[in-house]
């Protein structure tokens, strides 16, 4: 069986071909992502893993075509080679800018709950405070009212207690009133009897 060259050059030529538009799609890919603001670290990581199989296949195509490569092909496969070092190197330093990117705004995120959320506990604070201090107002009068201030309505087992005790009060009054005339009895005998006795003695 002989070897067909011409072949063996168009085989060349489409797998060149191939790999060319590959490379390109690598560098689209990366302009896009250059051009990206904001993107979550599940999508990067997932973004990072399919182009490292997609580099690792071009790589494998290249080492496969340079084992039948003549002088001219093993050149231009020598510069699709260099393509491709340089877009991987330029998607990990992007990649590797988005991921730091997402991780500082992840972070102002948590710093901003957080934030928020000291706010919300010394408002809470603020509040319980303020509550306590209307209840322990409203508990304890400003000042002691005047004696004419105060208003006592007896219930009727009040009343029934005065009468009671205003009974022995009534009769302790009597008898200090007759206590009272008994001494003045005393002592107006006592004046009549030394007038007597003065006029006895006249």
């Amino acid at each position: 069986m002989s070897f067909d060259f011409e072949e063996f050059e168009t085989s060349f030529e489409t797998q060149k071909k191939m790999l060319d538009n590959r490379i390109l799609q690598i560098q689209k890919q990366n302009e896009t992502l250059m051009q990206q603001q904001s993107i979550k670290q599940d999508q990067l990581r997932e973004i990072k893993q399919d182009m490292k199989l997609e580099l690792q296949e071009i790589k494998q195509i290249i080492a496969a075509l340079e084992d039948t490569a003549n002088r001219d092909q093993k050149f231009q496969l020598k510069q699709l080679k260099q393509k491709v070092v340089k877009f991987e190197e330029q998607h990990k330093a992007i990649v590797k800018q988005l991921i730091k990117q997402s991780i500082s705004e992840q972070f102002d995120r948590l710093s901003m709950q957080e934030s928020q959320f000291v706010q919300d506990n010394q408002m809470t604070e603020l509040q319980k405070g303020q509550s306590k201090l209307m209840v322990s107002s409203n508990s304890i009068p400003n000042s002691l009212p005047k004696d004419n201030q105060i208003l006592i309505v007896p219930s009727k087992k009040q009343s029934g207690l005065s009468l009671s005790l205003k009974q022995p009060l009534l009769e302790l009054e009597n008898e200090q009133l007759q206590e009272k005339r008994d001494s003045n009895e005393k002592d107006t005998k006592e004046i009549e009897e030394q007038v007597n006795i003065q006029n006895i003695k006249i």
